[in-house]
């Protein structure tokens, strides 16, 4: 059994922006679909179609694929792309990957055009069609739940911070005493001005979306001072606020980690002898610490060393 779903972009979609819209048809639903222009694996500017695949069926699926007719403004088609599901990160998920009922997975199509002058800019119209393969839904274990945990949301979180906009020191509880939590959902190498940022309010049990407060400080300015006015370079710079502290932390192009003052400036370099492996988190401590995690190839050691934002190193990588 294949389910399969077609959608019409209607607006006009330019170069590098986003064009929101959602359909409801069949079990598998593209949703948040965006069309933009950006380098590629190799390097060379492409022109890509992602967004999300929602299960609105009761049947699991496999072989999730997805293909692109292209439209110009006189109802021609002069591109097509081929596509797949993705994790955040924009990695390929294997075609045995099962999407469950209820769930939503990212996705991405790469388009290629017909004529080499042709362009982002000359699209009018996309339809995109989702194929998958039914198979027996997987069944929700009974042992793996917890009466007392409560499941804020599914999504892919990356980043976690707890706060207290009003602290109450005599309260006896975290909901009384004011605590909150702020997670980002997205990709887990990105800096944090590219995540999905929500609160969670344990005193009334509400989720809601909203920006980072640190958000702010990122301007054109910081990012000069910083060296990081490459887009590229900056998304995957790390930078992030310490949680609990003013100083802000990222990583250069070779791995150097420093930390900085929220303007960008009062830099410090923490490590730089971890060139060869990949920063993949940052764990936050208290009293300003951190600790920083990598590794390289699939089965490499786990390397990590813990620091302060100050500056200083506390232990060496492990």
């Amino acid at each position: 059994m294949r389910a399969l779903v077609f959608l019409a972009l209607l607006a006009l979609i330019f170069p590098l922006a986003a064009q929101d819209i959602s359909a409801s048809l069949d079990d598998l639903v593209i949703e948040d679909q965006a069309v933009a222009t950006r380098p590629d694996i190799f390097g060379a500017s492409a022109t890509f179609v992602s967004g999300h695949v929602l299960n609105a069926g009761a049947a699991a699926y496999t072989d999730v694929a997805l293909t692109a007719a292209v439209y110009d403004a006189d109802d021609a088609v002069i591109g097509e792309g081929f596509g797949y599901l993705v994790t955040t990160c924009g990695a390929g998920l294997l075609p045995s990957f099962a999407l469950q009922p209820g769930r939503r997975q990212a996705f991405e199509v790469a388009l290629e055009f017909y004529e080499d002058d042709a362009g982002a800019d000359a699209i009018t119209r996309v339809e995109l069609a989702a194929l998958g393969t039914a198979v027996e839904a997987a069944r929700v274990n009974p042992f793996l739940t917890y009466p007392d945990w409560t499941q804020i949301t599914d999504d892919e979180v990356v980043a976690v911070e707890w706060f207290r906009p009003e602290p109450d020191p005599d309260a006896d509880s975290a909901a009384e005493a004011g605590w909150r939590l702020r997670y980002g959902v997205g990709c887990d190498a990105d800096a944090f001005t590219f995540l999905d940022w929500y609160e969670y309010d344990p005193a009334s049990e509400e989720v809601a979306a909203v920006a980072h407060p640190r958000a702010p400080n990122i301007d054109a300015a910081v990012l000069e001072r910083l060296n990081l006015t490459d887009p590229t370079l900056y998304r995957a710079s790390f930078l992030n606020f310490h949680p609990y502290d003013a100083r802000l932390i990222y990583q250069t192009p070779i791995n150097t980690v420093l930390t900085a003052e929220p303007d960008g400036t009062f830099q410090r370099i923490i490590w730089d002898e971890l060139a060869r492996y990949s920063l993949h988190g940052l764990h936050w401590l208290p009293e300003g610490r951190f600790l920083a995690y990598y590794f390289g190839a699939l089965g490499d050691p786990v390397r990590y060393f813990t620091a302060s934002v100050a500056g200083q190193r506390i232990s060496a990588p492990k």
